[in-house]
């Protein structure tokens, strides 16, 4: 199972809940890594880009977590 097949097919991005289900972690610690990312410029946390008031995770960024690279 790839995070594109966890996503919307053909989309370069997920939602955080999305993300959290692929990492099997909780909505709410998704959350706060991808506030984390954002805050600190990207030097920590899960990889989120904001858009307005909505957070996204970038699929290629899960894909290589789930191949073992780092994000």
């Amino acid at each position: 199972m790839t995070a594109a097949t966890t996503a919307r097919k053909g989309s370069a991005f997920c939602s955080v809940e999305e993300a959290a289900r692929f990492l099997g972690i909780s909505r709410g610690l998704a959350y706060r890594l991808a506030r984390e990312h954002v805050a600190t410029g990207g030097t920590s946390g899960l990889p989120a880009l904001r858009f307005g008031n909505r957070l996204v995770v970038p699929i290629a960024a899960l894909e290589r977590l789930a191949n073992g690279g780092w994000l």
